[in-house]
């Protein structure tokens, strides 16, 4: 058998979809020769069983399909041997410590847990020490009873949520089920593979659709649920009363009948299945709270990037089933957990902070802040659906992608393929179960997962991350056009040629090299755009655009007054002010969007030359209509020239209201320069 490191080897060229020497050297930081050595030791091994050997063609990794699929078995039939065999880590004693509080109801003592851990009981007490103040911010204690043992105190509803979210970290941070495999096994729980085969039997009954990994999620915190079942936790949120007027809730209620627990958790058990997201049945928009909240969100967003969006309906009706799980984990407070959270921040900055400041209708409905791993989902779904590209004609490949994550989550990665395959026609994206439908109708797949049973289809499959990196693109475009065959695009080796400077580059310059070579082999996805045409808060307000203390009559004397430096510019036109007055006569408390702030714009079409944006103070504020943020007395008047380059300016001017300094300033500062500067200041930091 093979020893762990080439285990580890064969794990991680099943994870990626183009694999180099290099990468494989890195990441186990091995040298050339070290590597050659474990490689002859896998196709020993793999030729002993019959199947073709891994090959290196100009330092790239090649598995073939067959031997691909004998790996994917081997990794998979290793799994059991691993939980047998498992290791607990101090922070896995830590929340093995807290299911086992969770799932007993009976008398628990110290040697339980010495027994379970099978550790001393010197570190079983300080394994719980730990867990006590990890749990404070939970408002969860535990306690001591001579009588009782130990047990947990606390809200039930938090003792619940902590417990998912050790589920929906170990399956979505860690992607280790082996830890809850084998608490499970211990202590003789429900049996995964079991529990899953019934819920989805019954879940064809009565034609409950999940997405598949949600449906995972759902069934581990089912079994451990199970146990704590016997405590009845009355949920009083609002709109609990409209459960029971669901299929969902007859769902649930089969569930708890078939497991003999008691049918007053179904409410509870409803609101878990719309929290993590049970596939929409039909396409009707039948919550009209959840409409109220989708149409505030878009107009809010609209009215903070100063984009007007053509058709907000489409807009809307896509954001609706998008929004309808975060609705129910909003309302019910449950946990969630976007292991993309930090890239999606990282990637998508700009967008992610002006769909941050959108969500303040949402945040007040709910009275709660929300949380960044929500507002990461919401982002990806605007990015999404803002990314409009022409799909041409129809005589191209026609290729899908396939996300266990579901339709939501792989949109993002949707419009970022359809952007850089222009000559490929992609089918809207599909979970693994609706996918088998057409599968065969494809030319190619494009997955997110590499344990899928589509790999073994005679078409070409490209394992890909949710969200595509500069790296990521360069790949993958080898890869495809390579499958593609088409010759008419030169486009060099990046692999090749960051394998060649590795060899003659110093180590403290390599990162400076790959990462400028990045960018020159990346095709843009902003339609050429490079970043200096990203523009700064800074680029759009000149000092010509300002004026202070200004004298005005009412909202329309002051919206004029506001364009009145871009008109004399010549950046603006009188059609585009008179766009704006339209606004202000249909809609004003729209243009109003923060305490004493409004941002009038409209659509440009030709009527604007140069993104800009004027901002004035009022001697006198005035009244726009708006309940919650009357009476105004500053005003930025913003014009856009094209859809994308201005999205970094307004992320800064979101967070740039929101600072108290910035409006002392222009009110304080003895020039408009001194402005300009605490802009940049702002900008730099």
């Amino acid at each position: 058998m093979l020893d762990d490191r080439s285990l580890q080897i064969i794990e991680s060229l099943l994870q990626m979809s183009i694999t180099f020497r290099q990468d494989l050297m890195e990441q186990f930081a091995l040298t050339k020769r070290q590597l050659d050595y474990s490689f002859d030791k896998i196709n020993d091994w793999i030729k002993a069983n019959q199947y073709s050997p891994i090959r290196f063609i100009n330092d790239q990794v090649f598995v073939d399909n067959q031997t691909y699929m004998f790996l994917v078995k081997v990794i998979n039939n290793g799994n059991e041997k691993a939980i047998n065999d498992y290791i607990l880590s101090n922070q896995e004693r830590n929340n093995y410590i807290y299911l086992l509080l969770f799932i007993y109801d009976d008398y628990l003592s110290a040697d339980h847990f010495v027994e379970s851990l099978d550790v001393s009981k010197t570190t079983f007490f300080k394994d719980l020490s730990e867990l006590k103040e990890n749990i404070k911010d939970y408002d969860i204690s535990i306690i001591y009873d001579r009588k009782k043992g130990y047990s947990l105190l606390g809200e039930e509803h938090e003792i619940r949520n902590k417990m998912l979210r050790i589920i929906l970290y170990y399956l979505n941070v860690e992607s280790n089920r082996k830890f809850l495999d084998f608490f499970i096994k211990q202590e003789n729980l429900l049996e995964f593979q079991n529990t899953l085969h019934v819920i989805l039997d019954l879940s064809e009954q009565q034609r409950i659709k999940f997405v598949e990994n949600r449906l995972i999620e759902f069934v581990y915190s089912f079994i451990f649920l199970k146990e704590r079942f016997q405590i009845t936790f009355i949920n009083d949120n609002k709109g609990i009363e409209d459960l029971e007027l669901g299929e969902e809730y007859t769902f649930a209620k089969t569930i708890l009948e078939k497991y003999d627990c008691s049918t007053k958790n179904t409410d509870y058990l409803t609101s878990l299945l719309l929290g993590f997201s049970v596939g929409v049945k039909n396409n009707s928009m039948n919550n009209d709270t959840v409409i109220s909240l989708v149409d505030k969100l878009v107009e809010r967003f609209q009215s903070i990037s100063g984009m007007e969006i053509n058709d907000k309906n489409i807009m809307k009706k896509q954001l609706y089933f998008h929004f309808l799980p975060v609705y129910y984990r909003l309302l019910f407070h449950l946990p969630v957990i976007n292991p993309l959270k930090e890239q999606i921040k990282k990637e998508y900055n700009e967008l992610y902070l002006i769909v941050s400041a959108s969500l303040k209708s949402v945040e007040d409905y709910f009275s709660v802040k929300i949380p960044d791993d929500e507002i990461a989902f919401i982002t990806t779904h605007f990015a999404s659906i803002l990314s409009n590209f022409n799909d041409g004609d129809t005589n191209r490949n026609v290729a899908i992608i396939v996300c266990p994550n579901g339709i939501g989550s792989s949109m993002l990665l949707y419009s970022q393929l359809k952007n850089l395959f222009p000559e490929i026609k992609f089918l809207e994206p599909l979970d693994n179960m609706d996918a088998e439908m057409i599968i065969d109708q494809v030319d190619l797949i494009f997955t997110t997962t590499s344990r899928s049973h589509y790999l073994k289809k005679d078409k070409p499959i490209f394992v890909v991350n949710p969200i595509l990196s500069t790296e990521d693109i360069n790949k993958l475009q080898q890869e495809v056009y390579s499958v593609l065959r088409n010759h008419t695009i030169k486009y060099p080796s990046y692999n090749r040629i960051i394998q060649v400077i590795r060899e003659y580059v110093p180590d403290k310059y390599i990162s400076d090299v790959t990462s400028a070579l990045s960018n020159e082999f990346s095709i843009d996805q902003q339609k050429g755009r490079t970043e200096k045409d990203f523009l700064q808060l800074s680029d759009l307000i000149q000092t010509d655009y300002i004026n202070r203390n200004v004298s005005v009559s009412n909202k329309w004397d002051a919206v004029e007054k506001a364009a009145l430096p871009l008109m004399e510019s010549g950046t603006i036109n009188d059609k585009y002010l008179g766009k704006i007055m339209e606004t202000l006569a249909v809609n004003s408390s729209y243009m109003v969007i923060s305490e004493g702030v409004a941002m009038p714009h409209a659509k440009s079409d030709n009527d604007v030359t140069e993104t800009c944006m004027s901002l004035i103070s009022l001697r006198d504020p005035v009244l726009f209509g708006n309940v919650d943020n009357d009476p105004v007395r500053y005003i930025f008047c913003l014009a856009i020239k094209d859809s994308g380059s201005h999205l970094k300016a307004m992320s800064t001017f979101v967070q740039l209201i929101s600072n108290d300094r910035f409006l002392k300033v222009v009110d304080s500062a003895t020039n408009k320069k001194e402005i300009i500067q605490f802009i940049k200041d702002f900008e730099n930091n």
